[in-house]
């Protein structure tokens, strides 16, 4: 099973020899056309890879960071107003998820309370009721499972 295996090849010979042996002008001819443009515009082509990793930059912090997060996190949980994702896992997480559902559940309850002290609904006063009620059946599901 450990047996050592012998190579009949040359010992000069490599991959990379071989493949510069085959590609190698090629190779040559695209490095003298970059040191040429490099060496007459040297300003244009240190603009561009500044412009290059500002733009680089800014992707990874807003456009691929949203769809990591999206990729990543399947169960999001939402509030009136916001949406938190749901990160941690394990022991600690659920108990830290847990304390975020009960505060979001708090907040629910002042938000109800404060519509039904209305002397007279509107239509969205109504639609915001129905919303926050049915938050509370999902939230307390999770609160359920985890006792």
């Amino acid at each position: 099973m450990y047996k050592k295996i012998h190579s009949n090849r040359e010992p000069g010979t490599s991959i990379y020899s071989e493949l510069k042996k085959e590609f190698g002008t090629y190779f040559n001819r695209a490095e003298r056309c970059v040191r040429k443009i490099a060496n007459d515009y040297p300003q244009q082509v240190f603009a561009l890879m500044v412009f290059t990793m500002v733009v680089s930059m800014v992707l990874s912090f807003t456009y691929f960071r949203t769809k990591e997060l999206e990729h990543s996190q399947p169960a999001t949980r939402q509030g009136i107003h916001n949406q938190r994702p749901v990160t941690m896992t394990g022991q600690f997480g659920q108990f830290l998820e847990t304390t975020a559902l009960l505060q979001e559940t708090l907040e629910l309850k002042k938000h109800i309370e404060a519509i039904l002290l209305k002397k007279k609904l509107t239509p969205a006063d109504s639609a915001e009721l129905i919303k926050a009620l049915d938050r509370l059946r999902i939230i307390q599901k999770p609160i359920k499972t985890n006792e």
